[in-house]
This record gives structure tokens, C-alpha cells and sequence, in this order.
């Protein structure tokens, strides 16, 4: 089973990026997006025509409440081994 990574803001830009190289990393790519979905599930298609795993969950993050849950709700907890919060912006816990 590979690590997984949970990436915020990962549709675009620099998390799209990142979401790219862990990728290449072997790391399965779970894809954070706040609201271009199609934006998301084309990266995870082109992680998967790579050859690596990945799925594409929307979180909004900008409340405490949900920052608290995050994307990590999206995956096993078992296998999860980084988080990249791309977003800024987090929870005090």
C-alpha cells in the first residue's frame, strides 16, 4: 500500500504541482479542492494515467469547524502519512 498525501488546494497551481511530484514519489494523491472540481478530477486522471493512485475530495476549509474534520475524513487513516496544506490557512487545535 502506498503512503498517502492529502493536499489542499490542490487543483491548481502550486498544490496541483505538489499533488504531481508526490505522485512521482509514489505517494497515493488524495486532491483537496475547495470549488473547480473539474479542475481536481482532471489531475487525479492524469495522476492515474501515470500509473499512480489518487482521488479528489471537496473540503472547504475557511471555518474552524471544517479545518478540524479536513480532507483527512477523505482517506484511510491507517495509511496516511502526509498532509500538505497548500491552502494557508488552518485550525487551532
Amino acid at each position: 500500500m502506498s503512503a498517502i498525501i492529502v493536499i489542499t488546494g490542490a487543483s491548481r497551481g502550486i498544490g496541483a504541482a505538489t499533488a504531481r511530484l508526490a505522485a512521482a514519489r509514489e505517494y497515493a494523491v488524495c486532491v483537496n479542492y475547495r470549488a473547480n472540481r473539474d479542475a481536481a478530477e482532471d489531475l487525479v486522471r492524469a495522476i492515474e494515467a501515470a500509473g499512480g493512485p489518487a482521488n479528489a475530495t471537496a473540503t472547504r476549509l475557511g471555518t474552524q469547524r471544517m479545518a478540524s474534520r479536513g480532507p483527512g475524513a477523505a482517506v484511510s487513516v491507517s495509511g496516511l502519512r502526509e498532509r500538505n496544506n497548500n491552502r494557508g490557512a488552518s485550525a487551532a487545535r
